[in-house]
């Protein structure tokens, strides 16, 4: 629900309807480019949360619910390929540059 809240607060909605309805409508503009229909499995606990999602009006549709899973899960995986490609120059600098030996008295 608090996705919903701060929705609203931005775009100044007042009622749960019109809240989903903006929503949807915003999703289906971004979401119109190349759209395909997929079949997925999941398991029980899964749906169960994906429809208890749907039915508390936190989302508008599974399809919503999963769609914002996987904009999750490309930020994440964004996410570690930045943080590997820190760890990777850090290598190839500290390669390139060793630091000076240090004599021994």
């Amino acid at each position: 629900m608090r996705r919903f809240t701060a929705f609203a607060i931005r775009n100044g909605v007042t009622s749960g309807a019109e809240i989903r309805a903006r929503r949807r409508n915003a999703d289906e503009g971004i979401h119109r480019m190349a759209a395909e229909t997929i079949g997925i499995t999941v398991t029980s606990d899964m749906l169960r949360t994906i429809r208890e999602s749907v039915a508390s009006g936190e989302y508008a549709s599974a399809g919503e619910v999963l769609r914002e899973a996987l904009r999750l899960w490309q930020r994440e995986r964004q996410a570690r390929a930045d943080e590997l490609e820190a760890i990777r120059q850090k290598i190839r600098r500290a390669v390139g540059d060793p630091p000076a030996p240090q004599e021994v008295p």
